[in-house]
């Protein structure tokens, strides 16, 4: 049967140049298309969506994609996708309906930012979070592109569901949840946090802010919320060691990632499915 599946996977950034096509670069969506053809899907009627494009250095614990795929085909495609150093397929859904959209089918998004406390001006958490839910209050974000001379698409209008600060394992988690994110929005709001001196109101912070990105190594698209939840392939205990098997990610950080995860059930991810 040829129908609409969805497989979820992870992937470490460190080992690829993004997410999007780019020539004689390695990226994760050359990786898939090149496993698409090998297990011989017609790309152009395989209407292919995904949940979203992560920069150069950016990982994922989820990301979806979606397309056509013959039933016969399925355990070729999962294989090719495996055998690629730093991906792994952990998740599946079939039989989905027409309609189904990789990302706009998805309800929200979280992102991790996991940092050391050293790179903030202010490392007072109780006012990081202060500052935090002021932000995500917010609809219109342009000013974290206030460097640029037209800010990139979206950034005017974005819904956050909140901004979460949390130390673990003497470092600091930065916690974003939103209905979508323009181009480095969430590494722009770390920068901004990090540069926040102790006790400035909002736009204080904003008209002294020095607008930068922070770095994207320690960043992680960890869960992508719809109405239909995956089916587990691989165990949970195994996706982030497996992923990150040849990683360039400091053991610290991957250290904090796995507690954060194990810990906190509001990331709607494949720990909080077991």
């Amino acid at each position: 049967m040829n129908d609409r599946k969805a497989f979820f996977i992870s992937y470490d950034g460190t080992l690829f140049r993004g997410f999007q096509v780019q020539d004689d670069l390695r990226t994760v969506q050359k990786e898939v298309l090149e496993c698409m053809v090998e297990s011989a899907v017609e790309i152009n009627e395989a209407r292919l969506t995904y949940s979203g494009r992560t920069d150069a250095g950016v990982s994922a614990l989820w990301q979806t994609i979606s397309f056509f795929l013959r039933d016969e085909a399925l355990h070729g495609f999962t294989r090719c996708l495996n055998s690629r150093k730093g991906i792994l397929v952990w998740g599946l859904r079939e039989r989905l309906p027409y309609e189904f959209h990789a990302s706009r089918s998805a309800i929200y998004r979280d992102y991790l930012y996991i940092d050391t406390t050293d790179k903030y001006t202010c490392p007072d958490i109780s006012f990081l979070q202060a500052l935090s839910n002021i932000m995500a209050r917010l609809n219109n974000y342009q000013f974290l592109y206030k460097d640029w001379r037209t800010p990139p698409y979206g950034s005017d209008w974005r819904m956050l569901y909140f901004i979460r600060v949390l130390p673990v394992e003497q470092q600091i988690i930065i916690h974003v949840r939103g209905e979508g994110f323009a181009w480095n929005m969430v590494r722009r709001i770390v920068d901004f946090l990090r540069k926040a001196k102790c006790r400035c109101e909002l736009n204080e912070c904003i008209d002294k802010w020095v607008p930068g990105a922070a770095e994207p190594q320690n960043l992680f698209l960890v869960g992508v919320r719809y109405p239909i939840a995956p089916k587990l392939i691989v165990e949970t205990s195994k996706i982030i060691n497996s992923t990150f098997l040849h990683t360039r990610i400091k053991s610290s950080v991957l250290s904090a990632l796995k507690s954060f995860l194990s810990i906190d059930r509001l990331v709607y991810s494949p720990y909080s499915l077991a």
